[in-house]
């Protein structure tokens, strides 16, 4: 996105957004992790869809238990919406 800043505005957009493709389809987003907090969003700009996530809290797997790992649950959902339910809504 184009920074857009001037006399009038009192904010501004910084140039740190990302481009994909998943599964065929662009994407904008951006993503960030700090202290135990993870959060990103996609934005497809075609259908005029978007999701955000966030986590406060980051667990790591472990010998006893595999399955409590934030980061693969957020690779799931990702992985899961990108293929199921983007595709699903039509490009405008």
């Amino acid at each position: 996105m184009p920074e857009q800043s001037g006399q009038n505005r009192k904010d501004s957009i910084g140039l740190t957004f990302f481009l994909e493709e998943n599964y065929g389809m662009r994407f904008i987003g951006h993503s960030g992790s700090q202290n135990g907090f993870m959060s990103h969003f996609y934005i497809r700009p075609e259908s005029r869809t978007a999701y955000l996530i966030a986590f406060n809290t980051t667990a790591t797997a472990n010998e006893k238990d595999q399955t409590r790992d934030t980061r693969r649950l957020d690779r799931e959902i990702k992985d899961y919406l990108f293929q199921k339910i983007f595709m699903i809504f039509p490009v405008k």
